[in-house]
């Protein structure tokens, strides 16, 4: 079985605009634009059988589109304090977070609840725990103050997780229409 996860997928044009500044460093491995996603809620492993339930639940939430804001990008760190991937920040407005807790009310009854809490982000790359962080500080610094990316959501989709010989591999297994209550 797959591991699941809901997001908000990152139109083709924005994908492009969030990567513009990457930059070659040894031990960072850049997600393809088509792989960009904003994660509302990961589920993991889901028994089949919970399947249509859960579905059925996503199709019936209802609410606005949201404006999505980009802002500059920041470092995530694993439990050892090792850099794990590059994101870009989202700003957290109130029509984000009400999509999240509608999305976890939903799928609350199939799966585990969520022990992290909401810190929305577009994952951009994976760090190689080679990578020190002074490196890619350095690296990343070099960049420059980023313009924000800005779009409007008015779908978000149940996708499924592969590990390919690359990079992992995001498959929409349903989308379901962002609209007014």
């Amino acid at each position: 079985m797959p591991r699941l996860f809901v997001a908000l997928p990152v139109p083709p044009d924005c994908a492009d605009d969030l990567l513009e500044f990457r930059t070659s460093v040894p031990g960072v491995r850049w997600l393809a634009p088509r792989s960009l996603h904003l994660t509302l809620r990961f589920l993991g492993t889901v028994d089949g059988a919970d399947l249509p339930e859960i579905h059925e639940a996503l199709h019936e939430i209802r609410h606005p589109p949201v404006a999505i804001r980009c802002l500059g990008w920041d470092v995530f760190q694993g439990g050892d304090r090792q850099p794990r991937a590059i994101v870009r920040a989202v700003e957290a407005q109130v029509s984000l977070t009400g999509l999240h807790r509608a999305v976890e009310q939903a799928v609350g009854p199939y799966v585990a609840t969520g022990r992290r809490r909401f810190k929305p982000h577009v994952t951009l790359a994976r760090i190689n725990r080679s990578v020190r962080s002074s490196r890619l500080q350095y690296c990343l610094d070099g960049t420059g103050l980023l313009e924000p990316v800005s779009w409007v959501a008015d779908s978000f989709s149940l996708y499924s997780s592969y590990l390919g010989r690359e990079e992992a591999v995001y498959i929409a297994e349903a989308t379901y229409p962002l609209r007014p209550r």
